[in-house]
């Protein structure tokens, strides 16, 4: 899994990928961080038939949206990383259910939800477009999620914001 050292790598994997493959890639990469994240706090004795039943399915942690809401509510990540993760999950959901063929991100609605990414989440440098202001920020909340999960950072009753430096 990513860390600080090879976040720009995973930017620019994800800036390379088509308009449609980056938003779909960057969020499955943290769709199962999150649920990856999830699963280190549940006990190890857990049967795998109700692992696959909790986290598949229309179990509770079956999908992005309440991943992102228990690690929040667990205290794993603060409120502005669930922010910017459900911006994440919107700007997916609007590549994957759109049948326009050249949607991009500097297309409504989606480039409204990177200028609400930035507002709520800003990097601290230039971006030339949306599209990379959406990898630079998907590749930040991935390293981050990466660090909670290698313990690095721990998690608390009151998740810390997270800052670029």
């Amino acid at each position: 899994m990513p860390d600080l050292a090879n976040a720009q790598e995973w930017a620019n994997e994800l800036a390379s990928e088509t308009n449609r493959g980056c938003a779909l890639l960057a969020a499955s990469w943290l769709e199962e961080s999150t649920k990856h994240l999830i699963k280190c706090g549940l006990v190890e004795e857990a049967p795998q038939s109700l692992m696959k039943e909790v986290f598949s399915g229309t179990g509770p942690y079956a999908t992005f949206s309440s991943s992102i809401n228990i690690c929040f509510l667990s205290g794993y990540i603060s409120n502005k990383e669930r922010s910017a993760l459900h911006l994440v999950r919107k700007v997916r959901n609007e590549f994957a259910h759109s049948a326009q063929l050249n949607l991009d991100f500097e297309q409504e609605p989606v480039s409204d939800l990177c200028k609400r990414m930035e507002q709520i989440f800003p990097i601290p440098f230039s971006t030339p477009n949306n599209k990379n202001l959406f990898c630079a920020t998907a590749a930040f909340l991935l390293v981050n999620l990466s660090h909670i999960r290698r313990g690095k950072i721990r998690p608390a009753a009151k998740a810390p914001d997270l800052k670029w430096d």
